[in-house]
């Protein structure tokens, strides 16, 4: 997946949970109908280590500053940069795989920040289970070399299963009003929005994603 089309594909989950979180008719009508500002280039990634980059979230603790992860079978590590692409940051996940890293989404609860790095692709659709995992979001402030390696685990690792069968997803993103994860499938026409039990707590066995509805022109 491009930079463009993880900012575009950023951009529609962001409207997607904002749909999902209106309230009556009216206000789903109102989201629909609101004008969005056309994209704007601001940089380019032009890091080595960043070839494939899949996901992208901004940061909760700094301004301009930008998460980012690549696909499956690169490295399990987590990238900072700033809206031009410049690196900043390296943090590596430890404990983990990355299968097949689709998408990150960024939020905040309770006050702390986190990052949930989806490792849920499928181009085959045949993985009966998929993973989320969440990570406390590193305060850099607090390190003295802004170039330096960073490693962490993840907080909580939770396991997931569609109830209709695999599914190739390549976007999430997260409710925190409703305590929810969507996500959305790729390979189906149309694709289908799921939802998901917000938890930050690793599970033992593999929650049920609910179909939420199919997304439609």
């Amino acid at each position: 997946m491009s930079w463009v089309q993880t900012i575009l594909l950023g951009c529609c989950m962001l409207f997607l949970v904002s749909v999902a979180s209106a309230g009556s008719n009216k206000q789903t009508e109102e989201l629909q109908s609101a004008d969005f500002q056309e994209m704007v280039v601001t940089g380019n990634i032009k890091s080595k280590k960043l070839n494939e980059v899949s996901g992208i979230a901004p940061s909760r603790m700094m301004e301009d500053r930008y998460w980012v992860l690549n696909d499956g079978g690169n490295p399990e590590r987590l990238y900072l940069i700033d809206a031009s692409g410049a690196l900043y940051l390296s943090v590596k996940i430890k404990g983990i795989k990355n299968r097949d890293w689709e998408d990150l989404s960024s939020f905040t609860m309770a006050g702390i920040s986190y990052l949930m790095i989806a490792d849920v692709g499928d181009n085959r659709s045949k993985r009966d289970d998929i993973a989320l995992h969440i990570i406390a979001e590193p305060d850099i402030t607090k390190l003295a070399d802004m170039r330096s390696s960073v490693s962490l685990k993840p907080k909580a690792t939770i396991h997931l299963r569609f109830e209709d069968g695999p599914r190739d997803c390549e976007a999430v993103a997260v409710d925190v009003k409703r305590k929810r994860i969507l996500l959305v499938s790729k390979r189906t026409t149309p694709p289908v929005l799921y939802e998901a039990p917000l938890r930050l707590t690793s599970t033992t066995g593999s929650i049920i994603v609910r179909r939420i509805a199919e997304i439609n022109d």
